[in-house]
């Protein structure tokens, strides 16, 4: 049908016509097109949508308030590690559950957005790592309806953390977010189809100068001393161990090996690479 066809067959309709025409349609529209086309912006305000069109469609600056981001962002985290997107509550209607990944979508941008202002840059990058740690928790542990938090919210694992350590690295001290970043490989969760590889493979993109690099050595050696240290200590009490404590230990123990050797690897110190595994 053309457009002279329909607006003909428009002005023929009664108003309660027009209507029960106009919700039919929208039902039949999927919702990731009404999205895409922000086809909710031209029923609202369908003037101001064809002049926005006219120019290029390009959608008018739209100012954030980081407090409310900061309020609505500490609540979601909280909620979800209460269960709340997943259980019966009276906090999260049933309804709107299942739309936990457009809120986290939408506070991941929101939060990047505030990072690059000088004023909400630390409490920004603060909140999207506790963000990022919820999402790595949520990959081994039932918080959502879905078990690739990651994926679903169509921003991988790498992609975040990569995202995270590049803000980190312009608000503090190399020492600083080095040992922060490692430890965020290192205690927390991954994406069932990410390899904890990948993950140190992001960090070192971004140890792009020999200092950084052997200032991840140094820290990886201190985290392994530690490590060793603390084993010892519980060893030498009789402590019982569980095979989940020793596998996470074990974990823990082989990242921060297999980040030492791609460090060294990378300043071409071959030999003490292979010793590291030794």
């Amino acid at each position: 049908m053309k457009v002279t066809e329909l607006r003909k067959i428009v002005k023929e309709q009664s108003r309660e016509e027009l209507e029960t025409l106009l919700v039919e349609i929208y039902k039949l529209i999927p919702k990731k097109v009404r999205e895409e086309k922000d086809i909710d912006a031209l029923i609202e305000n369908p003037q101001h949508y064809k002049i926005s069109q006219m120019r290029g469609g390009k959608k008018e600056k739209v100012l954030i308030d980081f407090e409310v981001v900061k309020c609505e962002t500490i609540d979601f985290i909280k909620y979800a590690y209460a269960h709340y997107y997943i259980a019966p509550n009276q906090t999260i209607p049933k309804k709107e559950r299942a739309k936990w990944r457009f809120t986290a979508k939408k506070l991941y941008d929101q939060l990047s957005t505030s990072a690059n202002q000088p004023e909400h840059t630390r409490e920004a990058v603060n909140l999207l790592e506790q963000l990022y740690k919820l999402l790595c928790y949520a990959s081994g542990h039932y918080v959502f309806a879905s078990e690739e938090p990651f994926y679903t919210i169509k921003v991988s694992q790498p992609d975040f953390l990569s995202h995270i350590i590049s803000l980190k690295k312009h608000i503090d001290e190399p020492e600083k977010w080095i040992r922060e970043s490692l430890l965020l490989i290192l205690i927390n969760d991954r994406d069932q189809d990410v390899l904890h590889s990948e993950l140190r493979v992001i960090l070192l993109d971004h140890l792009n100068a020999a200092s950084l690099k052997n200032e991840a050595i140094h820290i990886c050696e201190e985290l392994l001393s530690e490590k060793i240290s603390a084993q010892a200590i519980i060893k030498s009490n009789k402590s019982a161990f569980n095979s989940s404590s020793n596998y996470e230990k074990e974990r823990y123990r082989n990242n921060l090996v297999g980040m030492l050797f791609i460090c060294q690897s990378s300043l071409n110190e071959y030999e003490k690479a292979v010793q590291t595994f030794k």
